[in-house]
């Protein structure tokens, strides 16, 4: 029962390493020391930083920032993702940099926000399709093979 159990706790676990996202925000966005109500502010992230954001369920996100200080932030706060990066580049200030130079200004990330909106919603309606394809071929094949369906 417990290979069964561990096999479950690598699908909840999510991508442990996190990913790097861009802030889109029109103000400061203050980072929590925990996720508990009431928490403190331990700082504030500028609109536009780079942060490394993990995918764990609760209100508040964990994130880690480029100068690796660890906190919480309000799940609410939009995450762009950053693409040709990962988080130990992040870390690294020359492949930060370089990075930072293709990002569009913060004027432009509302156009931005919207095009990665656009796509992943293209990406599930995709994934969706695709599934209900897959059932479909699935019940077709499992029809044709059928006992009754061979006695014809």
């Amino acid at each position: 029962m417990s290979v069964v159990t561990d096999q479950f706790k690598v699908l909840k676990t999510g991508n442990v390493s996190g990913s790097v996202y861009r802030i889109y925000a029109e103000k400061p966005v203050p980072i929590y020391d925990s996720p508990a109500s009431g928490a403190h502010v331990m700082r504030k992230l500028k609109p536009g930083a780079l942060v490394v954001g993990f995918s764990d369920p609760g209100e508040l996100r964990q994130i880690n920032t480029a100068d690796q200080v660890f906190g919480y932030i309000d799940r609410a706060v939009k995450l762009l993702p950053v693409e040709g990066l990962n988080a130990e580049g992040l870390y690294d200030a020359e492949k930060r940099a370089a990075v930072e130079s293709t990002l569009p200004p913060l004027d432009q990330m509302s156009s931005a926000y919207a095009a990665e909106q656009r796509r992943a919603k293209l990406i599930q309606k995709g994934f969706m399709i695709g599934f209900v394809l897959l059932i479909f071929l699935s019940l077709v094949i499992a029809a044709l093979h059928s006992p009754a369906a061979a006695g014809k």
